[in-house]
């Protein structure tokens, strides 16, 4: 979860499945994040917005970590063009380790909670997030688990660039705990937002192609995406792809 506060436009449901999964020898290290979103619209035109995710990322046959988190949202409007949106999240982080130990099975189960806002201007959006806010820790056995608080910043914005395409590009500063702190850029066109491409440069990751096609009608929209992630251009060296496949659908 980016941002607690996130809301998708003009929607009244939102639905989302991903899976992200490495190349080469390491394929069974995997993620799948699924999300399930309702949104309500108010007279005031203010929006309010309840989500459910979960997901479960693999670290290979023998190690797995769920999460799963209930995520409340309010958006108002400000004034004609300004919009302020609010978000919270709580949840949970765990992992399970299977026949690694002599003691058998192992899980780990952490509380986990998130907070957020967004400024929107016109199409030009500002976002603050804390994550992981409860610093929880645990240690079971000889093992341990720990959910260290980090933030991040971000910004987006787009620009027409005549009546079919559109030029969308954004950028991300995450202040990590642990490891550097990460910087994100990226930009993508879009053909009358039904096809785009774009690429994202992550600081600790490398470099990411990214491709999405969506098929919209007047009451809803199927979007599906592919992501490339290459660790060229990585600070860290390490040589670790990934491809990402998504879709979502979106009730107006």
């Amino acid at each position: 979860m980016v941002n607690a506060a996130y809301l998708p436009d003009n929607a009244k449901t939102d639905l989302t499945a991903y899976y992200k999964f490495q190349t080469g020898e390491f394929t069974e290290v995997a993620t799948l994040t699924c999300s399930a979103a309702k949104l309500y619209t108010q007279k005031n035109n203010s929006v309010h917005s309840i989500r459910l995710t979960a997901s479960n990322e693999k670290q290979g046959p023998y190690i797995s970590s769920p999460r799963g988190y209930a995520n409340y949202a309010l958006e108002v409007p400000l004034g004609e063009t300004v919009k302020l949106a609010v978000g919270v999240a709580g949840g949970f982080i765990s992992m399970h380790y299977t026949g690694v130990s002599a003691a058998g099975n192992i899980n780990f189960f952490l509380p986990d909670a998130s907070a957020g806002s967004v400024l929107k201007w016109n199409r030009l959006q500002f976002g603050f997030a804390g994550l992981q806010l409860l610093n929880s820790k645990a240690r079971p056995y000889a093992g341990q688990l720990e959910a260290k608080r980090y933030y991040h910043v971000h910004i987006s914005d787009e620009s027409d660039l005549d009546i079919n395409w559109k030029w969308k590009y954004y950028g991300l500063y995450r202040i990590l705990p642990l490891i550097p702190d990460e910087f994100l850029v990226g930009s993508s066109i879009f053909y009358r937002e039904r096809i785009g491409i774009g690429s994202i440069y992550r600081s600790n990751s490398g470099i990411s192609l990214y491709t999405e096609f969506s098929l919209d009608s007047e009451t809803d929209r199927i979007n599906i995406t592919f992501n490339y992630n290459s660790s060229f251009f990585k600070l860290v060296p390490a040589f670790q792809n990934s491809i990402e496949l998504g879709v979502g659908y979106v009730l107006h």
